[in-house]
């Protein structure tokens, strides 16, 4: 019995959040992407006190986009309250994000587009306004997961750019940085 709880005990040492083999494998700047990091905007000079207003209106009813990044070069993202998982790939000071999976379904199962006018889902049973709504959620996720795919790495390795080429994106105009809010280490 004492020989069982040792084992136990021994299984569960030296064990931090993060497979130590899978960060053995990585480059230093690689291990340096593994960990918990949060969204923050800031829009400069166009920064006013109406916008930050409105942002924070944004974050209470979307909740905070967040990303973590595993060793295993695995990612999920927390974005508009959907689930985004997928692969990164560090190329230089460039994070790609590949999607691969949104609220549960395939990138290419979403469906996509906008609400037709005057389609809310309120007059849809239970369950097709769960759906229908659940269908928006996705759709939005996907489009604002696809507008994050590329971060550039700050000097700093705490900070990760968001890099978009669509002037018309949620998270184009002002900067876009997710911050570290955890280091990887084997104090967990």
């Amino acid at each position: 019995m004492a020989l069982m709880s040792l084992v136990v005990l021994l299984a569960g040492c030296g064990k931090g959040k993060y497979d130590e083999q899978a960060m053995a494998r990585l480059t230093d700047s690689e291990k340096k992407i593994v960990g918990e990091w949060q969204l923050e905007r800031s829009f400069g000079n166009e920064e006013t006190e109406e916008v930050r207003k409105m942002m924070e209106m944004f974050n209470e009813m979307a909740g905070p986009v967040t990303l973590e990044c595993f060793p295993d070069k695995s990612y999920n993202m927390e974005l508009l309250g959907v689930l985004v998982e997928g692969k990164w790939a560090l190329d230089r000071t460039q994070v790609r994000l590949q999607i691969e999976k949104v609220g549960g379904m395939a990138p290419q199962d979403v469906i996509r587009g906008k609400s037709k006018p005057g389609v809310s889902g309120w007059n849809m049973n239970p369950s097709q306004r769960q759906e229908f709504l659940s269908s928006m959620g996705n759709s939005a996720a996907l489009d604002n997961a696809e507008e994050m795919r590329t971060l550039k790495m700050g000097v700093d390795g705490r900070s990760l750019y968001v890099v978009t080429s669509n002037s018309n994106a949620l998270f184009s105009s002002g900067e876009s940085v997710f911050k570290k809010v955890v280091e990887n280490s084997d104090s967990k």
